[in-house]
């Protein structure tokens, strides 16, 4: 009997997708004869000839170096190696008092149990037994794929709370004696009417030689607004740019 990477058969099995392409990465085989077995990391083969094709390469490309039967059982080996410490998934398993998402995207729970019928130990009021691996159903035969629960439920997020929009302080001007055409709110709250232009200085509005009257409080139309106070100051229609 032949071996090849086409035919993979064997009298004790077959070699995985993934070591044929491994293998077939790494050059020509070697071309082993005799009536014997032929043991590679533990596993045993019976062959009278073992074929390796090689791989067309390019003129250019220097000839791959011999696959030989020490080479075999290292690439054997590597694969044996990193299959072991690959991590095993856990099985899934649901638990009592959590909820899950079942395979047609409802949500059900909390798990409870109930004494042992038919094999089945836990129970969602409303929708029926469940095994311990999420399978919806009970004895050998009673199944219902779309009600199996297959992943814990997770609530999703609830949006951010939008930022409230700041606001400008506002005033019914006719109760503002001209030319006091400029109103500002200081740090420390106290709000003034300004007779020109002032600008932030420190923690307060400041024009040089202006008048200023005290407004806060005494105003019943004015309303200072949820800006910061370097954003508070406001102008007389009309007046911008000290027209």
């Amino acid at each position: 009997m032949t071996w090849t990477p086409e035919n993979n058969t064997t009298p004790t099995g077959l070699l995985t997708p993934d070591q044929l392409a491994a293998l077939k990465e790494r050059g020509p085989w070697v071309h082993f004869t005799g009536h014997d077995w032929f043991t590679v990391v533990g596993v045993p083969f019976w062959h009278t000839s073992l074929v390796y094709r090689r791989k067309p390469t390019p003129a250019a490309t220097p000839e791959a170096p011999a696959l030989t039967e020490a080479r075999v059982r290292e690439i054997f080996a590597e694969m044996m190696a990193a299959r072991e410490l690959a991590p095993a998934a856990e099985p899934f398993k649901i638990e009592v008092g959590k909820f899950y998402r079942t395979r047609d995207g409802h949500r059900v729970g909390p798990i409870t149990t109930v004494d042992d019928c038919e094999g089945v130990r836990f129970y969602v009021e409303g929708v029926g037994l469940y095994f311990a691996d999420g399978t919806f159903g009970y004895g050998d035969k009673c199944r219902c794929e779309s009600y199996d629960a297959i992943a814990e439920w997770v609530d999703e997020a609830p949006p951010p709370e939008p930022t409230p929009a700041t606001t400008k302080p506002s005033v019914d001007w006719s109760q503002i004696a001209e030319p006091f055409d400029w109103i500002a709110r200081d740090q420390d709250g106290r709000t003034f009417a300004i007779d020109k232009e002032p600008a932030a200085d420190g923690a307060n509005w400041l024009a040089k030689d202006a008048r200023c009257r005290r407004i806060d409080g005494l105003i019943p139309s004015y309303r200072p607004g949820t800006c910061d106070w370097r954003d508070s100051l406001i102008c007389r229609p009309g007046k911008e740019g000290g027209a």
